[in-house]
């Protein structure tokens, strides 16, 4: 039986925007009353976004809007990754193009018990990193970064708002941890790229020896290959696919790597179905 909600349970809103809800048909459990005529699901989640934006700014609505105002609207080359493990750390979304910037987000609804680790990790990595909040949180977060941090706002209607560009990082960035990053195909190409040849050795010393080579590059070249890498790291062509079908507020459903062409298909079926049904 399905059940109404209130458009004030802000919190179960937000878990509908997700690949496995949407699979699961979390959203056919409720009932829903919008002012704006709604056709199909895609429609509703839609309107549920735009309840999100005005009343309860989650992570998942910061990460959407940064790839869709920082990624999709300028550059079509560029790749933007979630959830990259750095050291002890997980940098909420990162985006490859001329060179790396990494966004770490601190919500209105978030804590800066970690921010100063998750910022140090990712100074072992990334060229440009900033921190994205909430324009009530701006003062406190500008009195305990350093200058170099750049600081983002999403404001009240949804739009990211540059307050502080960050500076270069790159020449402080660390081989070691940059090499973690990449593919074995990938680092083995970068040394052949760079030095001519790779290591002679048995499979089982390949990593090893190839870590130990890289850690001769200067930081600045490990990161720009680094960068090169993951910015030609190929997609699947469902996953391209369903990016382009997906509305606006669930673009970034079409970042995650592990959903297979088969779920692509269920989830893009599922946003054209007809809310009547």
């Amino acid at each position: 039986m399905k059940q109404a909600l209130d458009k004030t349970n802000f919190a179960y809103i937000s878990s509908l925007f997700g690949y496995k809800q949407i699979l699961k048909h979390e959203v056919d459990k409720v009932t829903f009353d919008f002012k704006n005529a709604v056709d199909c699901y895609s429609d509703v989640f839609e309107e549920y976004y735009k309840t999100l934006i005005e009343n309860y700014r989650c992570e998942y609505i910061y990460k959407n809007e940064i790839l869709n105002q920082l990624l999709l609207n300028h550059s079509a080359k560029a790749k933007l990754y979630t959830e990259v493990e750095v050291f002890d750390s997980k940098a909420d979304v990162v985006i490859f193009n001329g060179t790396s910037t990494v966004y770490e987000i601190k919500t209105e609804l978030d804590s800066f018990d970690r921010l100063q680790k998750q910022l140090s990790a990712y100074k072992l990595v990334f060229d440009k990193i900033n921190v994205v909040t909430h324009l009530g949180k701006l003062e406190r977060v500008k009195k305990i970064l350093d200058s170099d941090i750049g600081i983002l706002v999403l404001n009240d209607k949804g739009i990211i708002e540059t307050e502080r560009d960050a500076k270069s990082n790159k020449q402080n960035t660390n081989p070691n941890f940059v090499f973690n990053l990449l593919h074995k195909d990938e680092y083995l190409s970068i040394l052949r790229k760079h030095f001519g040849f790779t290591p002679d050795v048995a499979p089982v010393h390949i990593f090893r020896e190839c870590k130990k080579m890289f850690l001769e590059l200067n930081p600045e070249i490990a990161h720009d290959y680094m960068v090169e890498a993951l910015k030609e790291r190929k997609t699947k062509k469902y996953l391209e696919k369903l990016m382009d079908e997906l509305p606006a507020s669930l673009k970034l459903i079409g970042t995650y790597n592990k959903l297979t062409k088969k779920e692509c298909q269920e989830i893009t079926l599922k946003l054209c179905r007809s809310t009547a049904v």
